[in-house]
């Protein structure tokens, strides 16, 4: 994994474009450890000797534009000299800055190699290069795996910015009329100090009043947006045009799966079986170590079973694990948040290396900002904290690549909602038989915090929405305007629902997170049940191989039997990276939120009745009935605390 850089500039001013992308690049220094490189296009050679890491090429065909690329480099995948970036195949040809895994690149390289193309190195990169050179702009649709790229061919003047279908890997740009720059991180942009830094409204109030994050392709800061998931951006450098499209079409993706499955529930689960545990394999190629969470969920739990089980085999590149898995858990001295049972139950019968980690708020409280700036925006929930110790102490294990169960709760309908909107659609189908079984099931069978309703408060019409506890009456609603959730609290279908949950309501947050918090330390996090052929599998089963007797993700467990030990296929109880945040709200954080409440930033003050939320958080602080929840507490915080870091001057 790494992290890439760019710069066009409509000009031929090209004397700092060096420097520029330097600063990018060393603002993105912990993506890529292990190495850095340049690229610099220019139609003279003017930036020769500013960068002695840069590659030059003078190239007149380009009218007049700058170009540069900058890379840094985290080793997976041949690990020696020869994946140095920018690379290129030959003179004149392709130049590729790479972030990410191609995880079919061995069988690309082998249909390539039948065809005449020979190769000098180990690395997927090199095979990217190869594919586009003989399948050209569409090779891309070719490629399983997560990725943000820029390809640079000076023969056809072009730049072309690709991003994988999920959206695993980010890739963000802005673009006014002196050109277009890009980076993996919003830091990196905003290091270049060529654009005012104003802050978007609508993602403020998406995110404070809803708890809603990168929904959208715009960001907190405005003129910077995000190339949405399977979308690509062409640059066309003679006539200085961009043009943005996607390649990959997620509805499209589950129609044909959905034709693909069998038309038996056990062969269904079948299916899902053979798909996820041929995508693990893939998952573990490596040239360094590779670990996994674990959570003791279900997700986490049956990625390392299956992992273990592939190791006992001798299958595929399951070596990678070394003489056994290496997992990483988050635990709490509290019990109310601890899973440590679950983590034990998997742990033993894997016999894998435990590594326990356990978050403190003080710790919380002493390293906010750093991870503030590692988030490059602001988080609604101090439960990644949890996460980004997690990847610390992969770190410091020396593991690099960490496997993570992301995306399993939104392809196999985990999530609590999904069983009410179940409930919703045999209501209004007047299946009365069918919702009274599954009401049954669930009572029964189901997840003993299901019909704990407070989770469902923001996808409730406006009336009943505001009912709640909610920091929305305390926002200067004239100032933020709308929040721009189109679809949010609407889907005719669990289809739908789940399609919008990976394009924009729940995924696109979670890989952000993800993505940061492992970049931060150097580790690769790979997702395998976000391959896009278990994202169009899940979603694309019927919703009784979903939801079932009441128990959600029947598919997936029924999948895993024999695997995964039975009390975790089993259990009734379902908790993610979590943190006691009204004790942390009470304790370790009291003293920032009281800092923030006597003296907030200037937009923060500008955005949000500050005099109201002090009052309310008095009520809090002394044990009676406040307005907001501990979490609206922390999410203001947390934006306060963002705009000073990253000197957001206005809206």
């Amino acid at each position: 994994m790494c992290g890439i850089a760019g710069v066009i500039r409509w000009s031929r001013e090209n004397r700092d474009l060096a420097r520029q992308l330097e600063t990018m690049s060393s603002a993105i220094s912990h993506r890529g450890p292990d190495d850095e490189g340049y690229l610099l296009a220019a139609p003279c050679l003017e930036s020769r000797g500013e960068n002695r890491k840069a590659h030059v090429i003078e190239s007149r065909k380009l009218n007049g534009v700058c170009l540069g690329l900058a890379h840094r480099r985290l080793s997976i995948l041949d690990l020696s000299a020869h994946g140095h970036q920018p690379m290129n195949r030959r003179k004149g040809g392709p130049w590729i800055a790479y972030n990410g895994e191609t995880y079919n690149f061995r069988e690309l390289r082998h249909e390539l190699a039948t065809q005449g193309a020979t190769f000098t190195t180990n690395t997927d990169t090199e095979v990217l290069l190869a594919a586009y050179e003989k399948w050209g702009v569409d090779f891309i649709s070719r490629c399983h795996g997560m990725f943000a790229l820029a390809l640079f061919d000076p023969e056809r003047g072009e730049l072309l910015l690709y991003r994988d279908r999920a959206g695993i890997k980010p890739l963000y740009f802005h673009e006014d009329d002196k050109g277009v720059s890009f980076c993996s991180e919003l830091k990196g942009l905003l290091a270049a100090n060529t654009f005012a830094r104003h802050a978007d409204p609508a993602a403020i109030r998406a995110y404070l009043e809803f708890q809603v994050v990168h929904h959208r392709p715009e960001t907190f800061v405005r003129n910077v947006r995000e190339l949405p998931p399977g979308h690509m951006m062409r640059i066309d450098l003679r006539n200085r045009k961009t043009t943005i499209r996607p390649w990959y079409d997620l509805v499209q993706g589950v129609e044909r799966r959905r034709r693909e499955l069998p038309e038996r529930l056990s062969d269904q689960v079948a299916f899902v079986r053979e798909q996820f545990i041929d995508t693990v394999r893939g998952h573990l190629i490596s040239d360094v170590r590779v670990g996994s969470c674990l959570s003791g969920g279900l997700d986490s739990s049956s990625i390392v079973c299956v992992a273990t089980m592939l190791k006992r085999q001798q299958a595929g590149e399951s070596d990678s694990l070394g003489d056994r898995i290496t997992t990483f858990s988050s635990c709490h001295e509290d019990v109310r948040y601890d899973e440590q049972q679950y983590i034990d139950l998997v742990t033993k019968s894997c016999n894998a290396r435990a590594i326990k980690i356990f978050s403190r708020p003080e710790e919380l409280a002493g390293r906010l900002d750093e991870l503030i700036w590692h988030q490059d925006e602001p988080f609604t929930s101090a439960s990644i904290f949890a996460q980004f110790l997690l990847m610390e102490a992969a770190r410091k294990e020396g593991v690099t690549v960490l496997l993570d169960g992301q995306g399993g709760d939104e392809i196999f309908a985990g999530y609590r909602k999904f069983f009410f909107f179940y409930m919703r659609d045999l209501l209004r189908g007047r299946k009365l038989g069918t919702l009274a079984r599954e009401l049954f099931g669930a009572f029964v069978r189901g997840d003993g915090d299901l019909f704990d309703l407070r989770a469902m408060r923001r996808y409730l019409p406006g009336p009943l929405r505001r009912s709640f506890r909610s920091i929305g009456r305390f926002l200067h609603q004239e100032a933020l305007g709308e929040a721009g959730l189109q679809g949010f609290q609407g889907a005719s279908s669990i289809v739908e629902r789940q399609i919008l949950d990976v394009k924009h309501y729940s995924l696109p947050a979670l890989l952000h997170y993800e993505d940061r918090n492992s970049m931060a330390f150097g580790i690769e996090a790979r997702v395998p049940f976000l391959d896009h052929r278990m994202i169009e599998t899940g979603i694309a089963l019927p919703i009784e191989a979903k939801i079932r007797g009441g128990v959600a993700k029947y598919a997936l467990r029924e999948a895993m039997r024999g695997i995964v030990p039975d009390k975790i296929l089993d259990r009734r109880t379902k908790m993610g990276f979590v943190t006691p945040e009204r004790e942390w709200m009470l304790g370790a954080l009291r003293p920032l939120m009281e800092d923030m409440l006597a003296k907030p930033q200037a937009v923060t003050a500008e955005l949000v009745n500050m005099e109201a939320i002090a009052r309310q958080y008095r009520l809090f602080v002394e044990g009676r009935r406040s307005a907001l929840l501990p979490r609206e507490f922390f999410r203001l915080l947390c934006l306060d605390r963002w705009v000073a870091l990253f000197n957001i001057t206005d809206i």
